[in-house]
């Protein structure tokens, strides 16, 4: 088992999580079931200081996973800069595979092995994003988001529909383009997807649901501070002036557009 390859869950946490979530999500990447021929590594990486309720959570899996590893930032640097000091410390080969996760989502048992299975179909691939559920405050699915079975070319898009906290990468992926780019505080991701693809890397979508992910009206408020770093990301990885003037448009519609009217219009489309 010693050298047999990994499987690392990155789960950043920081002060404003929701310790009830957070029970949640422990659960399920308890319950998340990962072949023999794996080793599964889960990383906490603490941003910051956290709440006596939060570290309550965090002991209870500590107690229960003893391989479980906790990187403790002190004082809050940002999700970008969190997620690359972990990562900076993992002995990582080729044959690992890395995913995050999101502390206020839920993983499914299926997960690991469905997205292990496409990058067995494609072996080119060197990052699959999966197909999520979406759910409420109560943990109630009130919609979903979901993939075809197909390639997908980040930079040839005018907005990103790749889900995060529902992306498995292999474990060279970084070290081939490169860690998160800590200027950004939001879209840290799309940038990275972005920088990737424009590098030749090969993005691979599924149909299988692995995650049920939670959409709050929190994270339409993010989306709306999202949209600067969206408008640098056009600027920079725009491949014309077509592609980049309607990232830049979009931008400035979601920036317009009242929140409440947002909302309602991202929970229609998640029906």
């Amino acid at each position: 088992m010693k050298n047999s390859p990994k499987v690392f869950f990155l789960l950043p946490i920081c002060g404003s999580d929701n310790a009830e979530y957070l029970r949640h999500c422990l659960k399920s990447l308890r319950e998340c079931y990962v072949p023999v021929e794996f080793q599964k590594c889960v990383i906490l990486c603490i941003d910051g200081s956290l709440n006596d309720q939060l570290w309550y959570q965090i002991n209870l899996y500590l107690q229960e996973d003893n391989e479980c590893k906790l990187f403790n930032n002190t004082k809050r640097s940002g999700l970008a800069a969190n997620l690359n000091n972990a990562i900076r410390q993992l002995e990582v080969t080729k044959y690992d595979f890395f995913l995050r996760v999101d502390s206020d989502d839920i993983l499914l048992t299926n997960r690991i092995l469905s997205q292990l299975k496409c990058f067995n179909e494609h072996q080119l691939a060197e990052a699959v994003c999966s197909s999520v559920y979406v759910i409420d405050s109560n943990n109630v699915r009130v919609g979903h988001v979901r993939f075809q079975d197909r390639l997908y070319v980040p930079i040839r898009r005018w907005s990103n529909k790749l889900i995060h906290p529902a992306m498995m990468l292999r474990g060279d992926f970084f070290n081939k383009y490169g860690l998160y780019d800590e200027d950004y505080q939001y879209a840290q991701d799309w940038e990275l997807w972005m920088r990737a693809s424009n590098k030749g890397a090969i993005f691979q979508t599924s149909s299988d649901y692995v995650l049920e992910y939670r959409f709050l009206g929190s994270t339409v408020a993010k989306r709306k501070l999202t949209q600067k770093y969206c408008i640098e990301i056009a600027n920079r990885y725009g491949q014309n002036i077509y592609q980049r003037a309607v990232i830049k448009l979009r931008s400035f519609a979601i920036i317009s557009i009242p929140e409440f009217a947002l909302m309602l219009l991202a929970t229609m489309l998640r029906k």
